[in-house]
Parts: structure tokens; C-alpha cells; sequence
């Protein structure tokens, strides 16, 4: 019987270490542009949504982005890019306001 216990304890130990892989950022991560395609958004294309499966890390900001395309686009010229999706993005929540 306490095999059978030992064995469940397991399962749900390795169950739990799964599930941590999927949880989302952390509190000292920022996710930028309110997970929109950060590709889309540096075009000026504030509304086009970003997927968790294509998202990047980087320096402490996760970016989300529409395909793998976009990601690797966006990864060819990170800090350019980035930079026009800031000024981009800026402009975006001052037109909401």
C-alpha cells in the first residue's frame, strides 16, 4: 500500500513540475505591448494580436508575436525594431486617451 501512495506522490510531483513550464511571466517580467505582435506594432499595427508559442525573452521583456515569421523578421533587427515598436506603442495609448 505504500508503494501505491509512494507512486501517486510521484505522479503528482512530475504533474506539478509540468505545469510550472506553462505558467506565465514572472512578476520581474514585462510583457510588452499588452501581448501584441511586437512586429505588428513596430509597422504601426498596434492591434494585431501576439501568440505565447512565439514569444522572446529579452532583457527582462517578453514579446509575443502573430507566426514564427514575425519572430525571426523581428529577431533580425531586435534593437532597431524594438525601438520603433516603443515609439509606436507610445503613440498608440496616447491616441486611446
Amino acid at each position: 500500500m505504500k508503494k501505491f501512495i509512494a507512486a501517486g506522490l510521484a505522479l503528482v510531483m512530475l504533474f506539478m513540475a509540468g505545469c510550472s513550464s506553462i505558467q506565465g511571466p514572472s512578476v520581474s517580467e514585462e510583457v510588452k505591448y499588452d501581448g501584441q505582435c511586437a512586429l505588428g506594432v513596430s509597422k504601426g499595427d498596434c492591434n494585431l494580436k501576439g501568440f505565447s508559442q512565439w514569444k522572446v525573452q529579452y532583457k527582462s521583456k517578453i514579446y509575443y508575436f502573430k507566426d514564427a515569421a514575425s519572430k525571426d523578421q523581428f529577431l533580425g533587427d531586435l534593437n532597431a525594431l524594438i525601438q520603433r515598436a516603443d515609439k509606436s506603442w507610445e503613440h498608440h495609448i496616447e491616441a486611446r486617451h
